[in-house]
């Protein structure tokens, strides 16, 4: 397989403890003759990837959006794809079996950091809140007496 394409370059934004922005995820490893002529790299090989927005918190993915757009990934970068169009996907759809209209993104990215954000940030409240704070002076005057 052979074509030409521009690339694309992924930059998150955001600080230590939380980000935003655009991520990459490989969905389907694509086989090994499969190759693109790119102007940067020559002949490379690609795989088959997601590009979506993101927003994390301690690189804990808590919400997603924009997952619909499929793209090539190159093996010798982590953040340059290429976009595809209709007939690469149905090319790629038919070289690897069924894939879906829309991406799908793995249970840890899509609904595994909501499991472990959430309760967290529920401990949290409740350690915040005003019945937490009266109950402890409660028995900090228990121990005085």
């Amino acid at each position: 397989m052979f074509f030409l394409t521009c690339a694309n370059t992924t930059q998150a934004k955001g600080f230590f403890f939380f980000s935003w922005g655009q991520e990459i995820y490989q969905v389907k490893e694509l086989p090994k003759d499969y190759t693109i002529q790119t102007e940067e790299h020559g002949r490379t090989h690609v795989n088959l990837g997601v590009i979506y927005n993101e927003f994390s918190i301690f690189w804990i993915p808590i919400w997603n959006w924009d997952v619909d757009t499929y793209v090539l990934l190159p093996d010798n970068s982590d953040d340059l794809y290429y976009n595809i169009d209709k007939e690469t996907y149905s090319e790629i759809r038919h070289i690897v079996g069924d894939l879906p209209a829309n991406p799908k993104l793995s249970f840890w990215r899509s609904i595994g950091g909501k499991l472990v954000a959430f309760p967290l940030i529920l401990f949290l409240l409740y350690l915040l809140s005003p019945s937490s704070n009266k109950r402890e002076q409660e028995s900090q005057e228990i121990k005085s007496s």
